[in-house]
C-alpha cells in the first residue's frame, strides 16, 4: 500500500491553504459538483492539516448518506428517488381527508347510476353497508379488524415519500386516523342508501369546510411558483431566482417544513430572529451535510461570525413576503413578520463595507510587472486579446465609475460619439425584443437608474481607448468588447475576472481590510467628491438610487456634452499613466 502524501487533498494557492476532494463519479449528481474545493483560511500547513481531517470525516459520513439513498432508490431505471419526509400528523391529516373526499365522491357518483331495484335489494346494501362499518369499528368477530385497516392504509398512503417516524406521528396514531376514514366512509354511504342527506360528514375531522392543514413546505412552494413566474415574466435574471429560492431553503429550515402555518405567531418569528442571528455566512460550504442546529453549535465552537446584519434582513424579508401570502389565503390573521429586525447591527455604514484604493496602491498597481510589459506595445493601444479585460478593467472603473459587469458586458456599439463630438459609453441593456441575442451576448443594468451614458475620460482617450474599440470591431463580428471570458451558469462575465483580481493581480498592491475590485469605483466616487460634482452629475453618470424631487423628472440629463467638463476634471494627484499611452510610430524613410 502506498503512503498517502502529507498534503494530500490539500492544495497550496499562494501562501493559502485549499481542501480539495473528488466527489465519487456516481455520487456527482447528488453532491452538484464533481470536486469539493474550499478555503482553509490558514497559511499555517499544521492547521490545514488538521482542517483537512475534520472535512474527510464529514465528507466521509455524507457520501455513506449518499450511497445508502441511492440504494434505497427506485430499481427501475431512470427513476428518481423522491426525497422522503416524515409523515406528520397534520401531513397524514391532510392526505387522509383528501382520500375520504375523493372516494366519497366516487361512490355518490357510482350511486347516481345504480340504484336498488326494490327493497330487498335495499336492505341487502344496508345490511353490507352496516357489515363494512362494524368492521372498521373492530365490531365484526369473524373478520381480521387489523387486517382491513392495513389494507386501507395502503391505499391512503401508497407513497414511498413518507417515512414513519414514531416520535412525529407513531404508527398507531396512523392506524387510528385510517380507522376513522373508514367509518366516515361507511357513514356517508349508509346515509345514501337511507335517503338522508341530512348531514355531509359525521366525524369533524373530514367536515369538507375545514381549511386544509397547510405546512410551511407547503406554502413555500406555492410562494416560490409564484415568485418564478412573476420573475421570469418580468425577465429577472435566473441568478436572481435562484437567490430567492436559497433565502426560502433557509427560512423552511428554521421555521420547520412540517409546521402547520397557522400555528405560527409572534412567538415563532422572535424564534427565528434568534436563530438568523446565530447562522454562520457560507454554512452549507463549510458544514456540508450538517443540520442546521449542529452546523450553528461547532461555528460557535470554531470562532466564527454570524451573518451580518444586511444579509440577516434580506432572509427577514423573505420570512415577511412568506407570511404576507399566508394572510392573503387567510391562512393567518395577520403577519407576525412584520417590524421584525435584526438582532445585530453592522459595525460598518453602508459607506465603509468597502474602501477605496490610496494614491500609492494606484501607483504601484499601474507600475506592475504586468503594466510594465503592456508600456512596451509600441505605437498602437494594448490589445492583446486574451489580457485585454485585465489591462482596460480598471483603467475604465477609475476613470468613469463603471460597474464590473457593466463593463465586462460592454459591446463594440457602445462607445458612441455625440454631434457635438463628445466620445462615451452607452450603458444599456439589450432590448428584450432582441431574441436573436445568445445569453452569453445580452446585457443587463442592475437598476433602471444604471442605464445612463457616460463621457469618455480624457485619459482614456490617451490611452488609446477608441483606437482599441476600433481595432475590436474589425477584427471581429463578435458584439462583445472584451472577448474570450468564461462566463458562469448566469452568464454573467464579470464572475471570473473578479475572482481572478480577487486571488491574484490585486495582491501587487497589498490589499488592505474592505477593498477589492470593487474599489476601483469607489476610489472614483472620492475623486467625484475633491472636484465638488454636482447632484445631476452623480445621478446621471454614478447611477447611485436616490430620493428623487418633482424637478429631478423634468428635462433631459442624460446628454454627455452637458458632463463632459466635469468627467475631465476627474485626476488622481501623483498617478502617471503616460508610460502606457501609445507610443508615435517612426514612419518608414
Amino acid at each position: 500500500m502506498k503512503d498517502v502524501p502529507d498534503t494530500f487533498h490539500l492544495l497550496r494557492r499562494g501562501a493559502a491553504w485549499y481542501y480539495r476532494l473528488r466527489v465519487p463519479k456516481h455520487l456527482r449528481a447528488a453532491v452538484g459538483k464533481s470536486v469539493i474545493q474550499v478555503s482553509l483560511h490558514t497559511t499555517s500547513k499544521k492547521i490545514a492539516k488538521k482542517a483537512r481531517t475534520d472535512l474527510d470525516f464529514e465528507w466521509s459520513n455524507t457520501f455513506e448518506r449518499l450511497e445508502a439513498a441511492l440504494r434505497a432508490a427506485p430499481a427501475e431505471a431512470g427513476e428518481a428517488a423522491a426525497p422522503r419526509r416524515v409523515l406528520t400528523e397534520a401531513r397524514a391529516v391532510q392526505i387522509a381527508r383528501a382520500y375520504v373526499e375523493a372516494d366519497d365522491e366516487r361512490r355518490r357518483k357510482a350511486a347516481l347510476t345504480e340504484q336498488p331495484r326494490d327493497a330487498d335489494e335495499r336492505r341487502e346494501w344496508e345490511q353490507n353497508i352496516e357489515l363494512e362499518l362494524a368492521i372498521a369499528r373492530g365490531r365484526a368477530p369473524d373478520y381480521d379488524h387489523e387486517e382491513e385497516i392495513a389494507l386501507l392504509s395502503g391505499q391512503i398512503f401508497p407513497h414511498v415519500n413518507f417515512a414513519i417516524d414514531e416520535n412525529a406521528f407513531p404508527s398507531a396514531a396512523v392506524f387510528d386516523l385510517v380507522k376513522r376514514a373508514a367509518i366516515e366512509l361507511e357513514r356517508r354511504a349508509l346515509s345514501r342508501v337511507h335517503d338522508d342527506h341530512k348531514q355531509p360528514f359525521f366525524d369533524h375531522l373530514f367536515d369538507p369546510k375545514q381549511p386544509p392543514a397547510v405546512t410551511v413546505h407547503d406554502l413555500a412552494e406555492e410562494f416560490l411558483a409564484l415568485k418564478t413566474e412573476e420573475g421570469r415574466a418580468a425577465k429577472v435574471a435566473q441568478k436572481h431566482i435562484d437567490r430567492q429560492a436559497a433565502n426560502v431553503a433557509l427560512v423552511r429550515e428554521i421555521l420547520g417544513d412540517e409546521t402547520l402555518v397557522r400555528d405560527l405567531n409572534w412567538d415563532s418569528c422572535r424564534r427565528f430572529c434568534s436563530v438568523l442571528a446565530q447562522v454562520p455566512p457560507n454554512r452549507t460550504k463549510i458544514y456540508p451535510g450538517q443540520p442546521l442546529a449542529e452546523a450553528i453549535k461547532r461555528a460557535q465552537r470554531d470562532g466564527r461570525p454570524a451573518l451580518l446584519a444586511n444579509t440577516q434582513q434580506q432572509y427577514l424579508g423573505t420570512l415577511k413576503d412568506l407570511l404576507a401570502l399566508a394572510v392573503k389565503k387567510d391562512l393567518l390573521r395577520v403577519n407576525y413578520a412584520d417590524g421584525l429586525r435584526p438582532r445585530r447591527a453592522d459595525a460598518l455604514a453602508p459607506d465603509e463595507k468597502r474602501a477605496s484604493f490610496e494614491i500609492d496602491q494606484l501607483k504601484v498597481f499601474f507600475a506592475s510587472e504586468f503594466y510594465r510589459n503592456c508600456a512596451v506595445a509600441g505605437g498602437v493601444p494594448y490589445r492583446q486579446a486574451d489580457k485585454a479585460w485585465r489591462y482596460w478593467f480598471p483603467l475604465i472603473s477609475l476613470f468613469t465609475g463603471m460597474r464590473p459587469k457593466e463593463i465586462f458586458q460592454m459591446h463594440v456599439a457602445d462607445l458612441k460619439k455625440t454631434d457635438g463630438g463628445t466620445w462615451y459609453l452607452d450603458v444599456a441593456a439589450t432590448s428584450d425584443e432582441d431574441d436573436a441575442v445568445a445569453p452569453e451576448r445580452k446585457k443587463t443594468v442592475k437598476t433602471a437608474t444604471s442605464r445612463r451614458k457616460i463621457p469618455l475620460h480624457p485619459e482614456l482617450a490617451k490611452l488609446g481607448f477608441v483606437e482599441f474599440v476600433y481595432d475590436q470591431r474589425k477584427a471581429s463580428d463578435d458584439p462583445v468588447l472584451f472577448r474570450g471570458i468564461t462566463r458562469n451558469k448566469y452568464h454573467d462575465p464579470a464572475a471570473y475576472p473578479l475572482k481572478r483580481f480577487r486571488e491574484t493581480y490585486l495582491k501587487v498592491m497589498k490589499l488592505k481590510p474592505r477593498q477589492s475590485a470593487y474599489s476601483f469605483r469607489h476610489t472614483w466616487r472620492d475623486a467625484t467628491r475633491r472636484i465638488g460634482a454636482s447632484n445631476d452629475f452623480l445621478k446621471a453618470l454614478g447611477a447611485w438610487s436616490d430620493g428623487r424631487t418633482t424637478a429631478d423628472i423634468y428635462g433631459s440629463k442624460d446628454h454627455p456634452d452637458l458632463y463632459a467638463p466635469e468627467m475631465a476634471k476627474i485626476a488622481y494627484e501623483g498617478l502617471d499613466l503616460s508610460h502606457l499611452y501609445p507610443k508615435p510610430t517612426t514612419p518608414p524613410p
